[in-house]
C-alpha cells in the first residue's frame, strides 16, 4: 500500500539520488514489525502514517540498515 513519496527536500537533505520510484509502501512485514516493536506507539498514530511521512519534524538514515526514518512530534494531552 503507497503511503507517502519521498520528497525532492527529504532527498537533498539525505544526499540520495533520484530513483525510478519515490514512493513510500507500507507492506504487510511493515505493520507487523511496527504492531510487534512498538505496539503502543502504533496503536496511537497508526491513522496518523500519511500525515507524518508529508510533515515530519525529523528525517534521518537509519545507520542499521539504511533505511529512512520519518519522525514526528505529537502533543497531546498537554504531553
Amino acid at each position: 500500500m503507497k503511503v507517502g513519496i519521498v520528497s525532492e527536500n527529504v532527498k537533498k537533505l539525505l544526499g540520495l539520488s533520484s530513483v525510478v520510484d519515490d514512493n513510500i509502501y507500507m507492506s504487510a512485514t511493515n505493520i507487523a514489525h511496527m504492531e510487534s516493536s512498538h505496539p503502543a506507539d502504533y496503536a496511537k498514530y497508526k491513522d496518523q502514517m500519511k500525515n507524518i511521512l508529508a510533515s515530519p519534524d525529523y528525517v534521518g538514515k537509519n545507520p542499521n540498515d539504511n533505511s529512512i526514518e520519518y519522525v514526528k512530534n505529537f502533543i497531546i494531552d498537554n504531553e
